[in-house]
């Protein structure tokens, strides 16, 4: 009812694709279409006459042997493989459960509130309005930031991230594996005094969530709720941040499940792929190393729960970013409830650069992994950057223009991929570094021929390039940001990133002006200082049994 009520409040705010879905859906299948007011009447009118009887009926239907099919999936064949008795055992266990003896499910859940005691309020210190991005910030008696922008993209959503600096770069390299999975297991144990069960119980019926993460360089909280339901959320973070929990169920499944996907990994020729490219990329650092069971056999869960237990102890320099339909009044009230009560130390940190940089030297290698006759080409430019602004803007054009070139030359006119990509980004924390990257996939015989292509595409680009090109990129990038400025998701990123980087706020529309200022000579002078041949890392997948494809290098 929720869900369906908050689909009604939004009805003015659906998105164009999802309306064209429903459009397509009526005319290709018939599927009714009455209306979002219809709907909702529905919804209020039938969903309460919907009995346990009804639910259990439709069970015992689904679950009849008379529509139940058996696939049996096992690995390749083996010596002493009996398929019939494999048959035989897995058909008997599953027409036996219905003769087993089940005991009913018991509530034990009680009536306990979500959070029974209600903290002392603190108070708003300090307020500033943010002209340039139309948003407030307030700073809390307990050293916590604020910062909120109100809008009207979506009547039922506000979201949330919250940040304090440090992450699991403050921890030791003995402490790291259980450091990366941490937040994971906290949020999968429930909070307080209440198990996983006994929370989503408690949450049933309020569009509210709330994650705990620790990153690499910083801590917080992910969030969204609807704005009837924003009290929760605000408890959430409080129970997260001052009773959390690691329940060892949860630890022992989280392993198991963990050491399942560390064996999909270790089989699965494209993500071999993509760990030896990153691999690469972070040379090796310990601190960067992919899934795998020696990974996981690091995990300790003592350590894990200590982890998490420091890195929230102290939240007095944290920012909270609130974007969405809030109302602001409510909002200044939870805050001084919720966080200007939330204990604190007094403890400043930043986080620490460990020195996880790319290599400079060019590299060329092969991964043979998978039967399938096909080959996946990742090709990566990157090093250090001096960052400011134009030259980032400068640099995302010129990976722009080059995936409208690689497009066209190797898939529309060669044919030979049916995609290919370019992606150009900069970063600046905890380092100013860059990063191309180029990914085709292609007949395993044509590796070497279309990567040839690609490197005479880029020489073209470093040459002089094409207007046309990049008045394409400039208005691709015009109609992304038109569309950006009504998302809630993007001005949260927008407040994040300023805070994160010690930037001014600046209205994210300032791109227009930007766009019209950059000039080709620029984007080519780009392309020439960070798409360079004589310096990248090249790794082909290529599969094992294909002997006949020519090796890259």
């Amino acid at each position: 009812m929720s869900l369906a009520e908050s689909s009604y409040k939004q009805r003015d705010q659906v998105h164009s694709r999802s309306l064209a879905d429903i459009y397509v859906d009526h005319f290709s299948r018939g599927t009714p279409e009455i209306g979002d007011e219809a709907e909702w009447s529905l919804y209020q009118e039938l969903l309460p006459q919907i009995t346990l009887e009804d639910f259990s009926e439709i069970a015992a239907f689904l679950a009849s042997p008379e529509n139940t099919g058996l696939l049996i999936v096992r690995p390749e064949e083996t010596e002493g493989s009996n398929d019939e008795q494999l048959h035989a055992t897995a058909l008997s266990l599953l027409e036996n459960t219905n003769s087993l003896a089940v005991e009913p499910y018991a509530d034990e859940t009680g009536d306990i509130p979500l959070l029974a005691d209600i903290p002392t309020p603190g108070s708003i210190t300090a307020e500033e309005h943010i002209e340039a991005v139309d948003a407030r910030k307030w700073t809390l008696s307990n050293g916590i930031t604020v910062i909120a922008k109100q809008t009207d993209f979506k009547d039922d959503e506000v979201i949330l991230q919250a940040f304090s600096p440090g992450g699991h770069s403050l921890v030791p390299d003995e402490d790291h594996a259980s450091a990366r999975f941490a937040a994971d297991l906290v949020s999968g144990s429930g909070v307080g005094p209440h198990d996983n069960v006994a929370l989503q119980k408690l949450l049933a019926g309020q569009l509210v969530s709330v994650t705990p993460y620790i990153g690499e360089l910083f801590e917080g909280f992910n969030g969204s709720a609807s704005p009837d339901d924003l009290e929760t959320l605000f408890q959430l973070i409080w129970l997260y941040a001052t009773e959390p929990r690691l329940d060892e169920s949860v630890y022992t499944r989280f392993l198991s499940r963990l050491q399942s996907v560390a064996e999909f990994y270790a089989a699965e020729p494209d993500s071999i792929l993509y760990d030896r490219v990153n691999t690469i990329l972070n040379q090796g650092h310990l601190r960067e190393r992919p899934l795998s069971e020696e990974l996981i056999q690091e995990l300790d869960m003592a350590r894990a729960k200590a982890v998490y237990d420091d890195r929230f102890a102290d939240l007095g320099d944290a920012t909270f970013v609130f974007v969405g339909a809030f109302d602001w009044d409510n909002l200044r009230s939870l805050s001084e409830t919720y966080l200007a009560s939330l204990p604190t130390t007094g403890r400043v940190e930043q986080w620490a650069d460990h020195d996880i940089d790319p290599p400079t030297d060019l590299i060329d290698e092969v991964v043979r992994a998978g039967a399938e006759p096909r080959s996946n080409t990742i090709v990566v430019f990157t090093g250090d950057i001096e960052w400011n602004s134009d030259e980032a803007l400068a640099l995302t054009a010129a990976g722009e223009v080059l995936d409208i070139m690689l497009r066209e030359r190797v898939r529309e006119q060669l044919g030979g991929t049916y995609g290919v990509g370019v992606n150009a980004r900069s970063t600046r924390l905890p380092d100013q570094e860059y990063l191309v990257s180029v990914i085709f996939g292609s007949d395993p015989n044509r590796t070497d021929e279309l990567f040839q292509e690609i490197l005479a595409e880029i020489e073209l680009l470093r040459a002089g390039g094409e207007q046309e090109y990049l008045n394409r990129v400039k208005e691709q990038m015009r109609s992304a940001r038109e569309e950006q400025l009504r998302q809630n998701n993007f001005w949260l990123g927008q407040l994040r990133s300023a805070v994160q980087n010690g930037d001014s706020f600046a209205d994210p529309a300032g791109l227009y002006a930007r766009l019209d200022a950059l000039t080709l000579e620029q984007v080519v002078d780009a392309a020439v200082r960070y798409i360079t041949p004589d310096r990248y890392i090249r790794v082909v997948l290529f599969p094992v049994e294909d002997e006949s494809a020519t090796d890259s290098g």
